[in-house]
């Protein structure tokens, strides 16, 4: 849409007719349409840009989640992003491989499903048929009010049918079976975590003592200083450091560490610049912010 062209009709044709594309990095989407609007700001051509963009796709996908995993020879290609043949082209001139679009490439997941399901539920079909497609209907919507996400519900009424095709509610709510319920005494399982890291730190001050002397060292509380925190907790409280974490996230640290940043960066990232920024403000004698260069995956 920014680039006032139609994905559907126009893209391929377009990128096919770039005979350079434009490097708009293989980052997530956020980042390829920043890369896009600064390369279009330096006056690259459309049909560059649209090039490029196929080739930002591929580069996303082998880098951040095939990375160094082994690739066959012959590459089955499904879902939607294949039928866009400009993004097939290349995938197949970066790997110089075979790729393979199937049949009805964009609904082979939902095929599946329905395959999975036939076989493993044992019940009677409630397809209606194709026939329903004839049948009168009409739609109307509201939006919900039981929470801040505010969906807005749509009810299909079919002619003949007692109860209407719901959908729009992301919790079900609607749609469900017999539609959900509010359930009480549900574990608030962010509360939970916290109650049980800070048990244990009040544990490891009981143990350390209360000596003023110790030296303060600050921990942000966000990505992986913050999920790692028990390790970092232990380690620094034997070592006799007095551990502080930042204040908990909120508008303030948010707005400061949106403000410094100046690196086009994903939110989180922004977010714990805030709470370094919290941190800075403390009595403190040191920062903790590691530098975590590999980690193991489950």
């Amino acid at each position: 849409e920014e680039l006032g062209i139609n994905i559907k009709k126009e893209f391929e044709q377009i990128a096919f007719s770039s005979d350079s594309p434009a490097d708009l990095g293989d980052r997530c989407t956020v980042f390829m349409e920043s890369a896009l609007f600064e390369h279009l700001q330096r006056g690259f051509p459309i049909p560059h840009l649209v090039g490029g963009l196929a080739y930002s796709v591929v580069h996303n996908y082998l880098n951040k989640v095939v990375e160094n995993r082994k690739i066959g020879n012959n590459i089955f290609f499904q879902g939607g992003t294949a039928c866009n043949t400009s993004v097939v082209a290349a995938f197949e001139k970066i790997l110089g491989k075979r790729i393979t679009v199937p049949p009805h490439n964009e609904v082979l997941g939902a095929i599946g499903a329905a395959i999975v399901a036939a076989e493993e539920i044992e019940a009677e079909s409630k397809f209606k048929g194709f026939a329903l497609t004839e049948a009168d209907y009409r739609i109307e919507s509201f939006v919900c009010q039981d929470c801040p996400n505010h969906c807005k519900v749509n009810q299909v009424w079919i002619e003949g049918e007692e109860k209407p095709l719901t959908y729009g509610d992301r919790c079900d709510k609607y749609s469900g079976k017999e539609g959900r319920k509010k359930i009480e005494g549900i574990p608030n399982l962010f509360k939970e975590r916290d109650r049980l890291l800070f048990a244990r730190e009040k544990t490891l001050l009981r143990s350390a003592g209360n000596d003023n002397k110790r030296k303060r060292i600050g921990i942000p509380r966000a990505l992986h200083t913050y999920e790692l925190l028990p390790l970092w907790e232990s380690f620094f409280t034997e070592l006799g450091y007095e551990v502080i974490l930042s204040d908990r996230t909120n508008d303030g640290i948010i707005h400061q560490g949106i403000e410094i940043v100046v690196a086009d960066t994903c939110f989180p990232i922004k977010v714990t610049h805030g709470h370094v920024l919290n941190l800075l403000e403390k009595d403190l004698d040191y920062i903790f912010i590691p530098s975590i260069i590999d980690f193991e995956k489950e």
